[in-house]
């Protein structure tokens, strides 16, 4: 795949935040009483959400950087680049998150220098904190989320 990376724009923000993943990945979706905040957030350039497309899929996921990808309670204490992600939900499982995710980190490391990029992932979702570990990742924390008790596992990568 080849993937164009560009700021959110709203069209893509409500495209995206109508996206319905299963369980467990369902943990996902989006708060349809929240849309309209969401798309604000998504669009804001101060967020830094931005589409990641293909020829074949359109939309195939989007990425975020700063505060946004950090969770409430874990420890973010070094200067890292917060980085998230997201894959278009027909797409997870199927063998396109190594290369989505190496898209994302050649574009955040262009875009964004840091001294290193840091991802905080939810414990179950062990396809992803694979593809980070593939990527040089390493796990430094692991934390529950203040508002409901979510495992978290923080992960960093010098550059």
């Amino acid at each position: 795949m080849n993937f164009t990376i560009e700021p959110m724009d709203e069209d893509a923000a409500r495209e995206i935040l109508a996206w319905h993943y299963e369980a467990p990945h369902d943990f996902y979706n989006a708060d349809p009483a929240e849309l309209e905040e969401d798309v604000e957030v998504f669009t804001n350039p101060a967020h830094h959400y931005y589409t990641i497309q293909d020829e074949l899929w359109g939309i195939a996921g989007f990425c975020y950087f700063g505060a946004d990808a950090q969770v409430r309670g874990g420890s973010y204490p070094e200067e890292y680049l917060d980085i998230g992600i997201a894959l278009r939900p027909e797409l997870v499982g199927r063998g396109f998150g190594g290369g989505f995710f190496r898209a994302v980190l050649e574009f955040a490391k262009v875009t964004f220098p840091a001294q290193g990029l840091r991802a905080t992932v939810a414990s179950f979702n062990l396809r992803a904190i694979h593809i980070c570990l593939a990527q040089g990742f390493e796990r430094i924390a692991e934390f529950s989320r203040l508002e409901d008790g979510q495992q978290f596992v923080i992960l960093r990568l010098r550059v």
